[in-house]
């Protein structure tokens, strides 16, 4: 064989060596196969997309590879990746789909949409035949299980040659300070029987560890489902959601009566803002047709709570945020940047406040920092207070709140005396109740603190750090117990600092004090955001009570 032979020979094998890899993925994706050819067409500010070692593997995601990209802060609103498929989406076995999510924040719209690159063209240039779904993340920095179902989207059509994903990730918004990566795995589509029920919950023994069929028969007659019997290849480790009245055969020999997958009774949560997740002390059981306005999943109350009554107190106030508005009889707003009498806020604060960042929804008061324009600063957030409708001397007072995170962000509860109109600050007194001080090193941390005027200004607090996590993983609660000797500060009933206020030059504290819930950006104590800062934050309470 000629020497140009053996060249054609050898170019002849890489190509066809090239063409075999050259397969473009198929659902269910999981990013492992080293044999598909992945392409990942970003856009609009998305970047540096890459298949990646898994970040932090967990019962949800423990596959070895991922796939990743990063959203930078330059990116548009409608920033994403494409992934062409080899071929059309099988939707014969369940319009919906699930995607494991790792987002650097909770509460991110994660936009899945599904397109058919072959139908002409929209005014955008973008595919005229598609389906999408948005559904929010609720946890951050670790992998969670988002269910997109397609059945719910009204142009869904399960023949439509759907041929590529696109995902977009905190659509609707622009890059933050310093861009966010973002990692997904494990895409695939599967069975979803009944609308009103979620897709994959946990049903005990109906996990199992090895493939299998599955075939499943619908005995109830009036049940209204337009399936009466579903065939379906079972994977490994997944659970299945069905209808009352299902009776599942698994494998050959194996066959149970599921009498339904929801839990019983079912509970809807109401769901006021309409932000997917609903309040979880407003709720309608015993149904499985989904009331109007309510959802299948409560907002994340997890975390440390506290009783309504305690031995020696009575409860003489509490606002439980249970209307869906801030009671315009207790709370009221400090507007702007505090000019001309306090520029900002006597703590060189970067933000204007303003009340539309301050809402009631689901039983939870919401105040949230964020990134936009207004009264010439970048930032804008909300501070209430009770100054002239509420304040107490002495008692108990407890907080329950999750707080924000991140350089330069400054979450406060706090009190002043009700004289400040008269003799100013610091000789009316301040009490801190709780103040974080957000960045990478101090997430973890709590300040309680006392001001007042002793020929001038004089301070004097503790603080109170986490074994585990940052206070914005879940709820806790802020106290203190205050009385004509002294004022205690706890966490989650732990008590971590103590003033005597028996001494003359602190008779600021033998008044009433009212008071003041805020977010601040930037200012002297925090100092100011940075390339790291993630906006936007919030700080999400559930009461606020005084016992005396």
């Amino acid at each position: 064989m000629s020497t140009r032979s053996v060249l054609h020979l050898i170019i002849l094998l890489f190509l066809l060596t090239n063409f075999v890899q050259a397969q473009l993925p198929s659902i269910p994706i999981d990013f492992e196969s080293p044999s598909i050819n992945y392409q990942f067409i970003t856009f609009g500010g998305v970047e540096e997309e890459a298949i990646v070692p898994n970040p932090q593997p967990n019962s949800v995601n423990n596959s070895p590879s991922v796939f990743k990209f990063k959203k930078q802060d330059w990116a548009q609103t409608w920033g994403g990746v494409a992934i062409p498929l080899d071929n059309m989406i099988d939707f014969g076995i369940g319009a919906c789909m699930e995607m494991s999510v790792f987002s650097p924040r909770s509460n991110v719209p994660i936009l899945f949409k599904i397109e058919d690159t072959t139908s002409p063209p929209d005014m955008n240039g973008n595919p005229s035949v598609f389906a999408e779904i948005s559904i929010p993340t609720i946890s951050n920095n670790t992998w969670e299980t988002l269910l997109f179902d397609f059945d719910s989207f009204a142009g869904f059509n399960p023949t439509n040659n759907y041929n590529q994903l696109v995902i977009f990730a905190d659509f609707g918004n622009g890059g933050v300070v310093g861009g966010e990566t973002y990692y997904f795995d494990n895409i695939l589509n599967h069975l979803k029987v009944d609308s009103d029920c979620p897709d994959v919950i946990n049903v005990g023994n109906y996990t199992h560890t090895a493939d299998m069929n599955l075939h499943a028969e619908n005995s109830l007659q009036s049940s209204g489902l337009v399936q009466s019997t579903i065939d379906i290849t079972y994977k490994a480790g997944t659970q299945l959601c069905l209808e009352s009245g299902f009776e599942v055969e698994l494998g050959a020999d194996f066959f149970a009566d599921i009498e339904s997958c929801c839990p019983q009774p079912l509970v809807w949560y109401e769901d006021a803002d309409g932000d997917g997740f609903g309040n979880p002390y407003r709720t309608i059981t015993g149904t499985n047709i989904q009331p109007a306005g309510y959802v299948c999943t409560p907002l994340d109350n997890t975390g440390y709570t506290t009783p309504t009554s305690y031995t020696g107190y009575n409860l003489v106030w509490s606002d439980e945020f249970d209307m869906n508005a801030l009671d315009a009889n207790v709370w009221w707003h400090d507007l702007g940047d505090g000019c001309p009498n306090v520029c900002g806020w006597g703590n060189n604060e970067i933000i204007w406040y303003q009340p539309q960042n301050a809402t009631v929804y689901d039983d939870f008061l919401t105040i949230e920092a964020k990134q936009e324009s207004a009264g010439g600063y970048n930032y804008t957030s909300s501070r209430i207070k009770t100054q002239g409708n509420q304040s107490f001397q002495y008692g108990r007072v407890d907080i329950r709140a999750k707080l924000p995170y991140s350089q330069g962000i400054w979450p406060a509860l706090w009190m002043l005396g009700e004289s400040i109109s008269t003799i100013g600050w610091p000789s009316c007194g301040e009490i801190d109740i709780m103040e974080l001080i957000g960045g990478a090193n101090t997430d973890n941390t709590v300040f309680g603190t006392c001001h007042w005027n002793d020929n001038g200004h004089v301070f004097y607090g503790g603080n109170y750090a986490l074994s585990n996590g940052i206070f914005a993983d879940q709820f806790h609660v802020f106290s203190i117990i205050w009385d004509a000797n002294e004022i205690k500060w706890l966490v989650d009933d732990i008590v971590y600092h103590v003033i005597d206020i028996t001494p003359p030059e602190l008779s600021e504290f033998h008044e009433p004090f009212f008071f003041i819930f805020n977010i601040a950006v930037g200012g002297n104590f925090p100092g100011y955001p940075d390339a790291t800062t993630v906006v936007p934050q919030k700080m999400i309470v559930d009461y606020v009570r005084v016992f005396q």
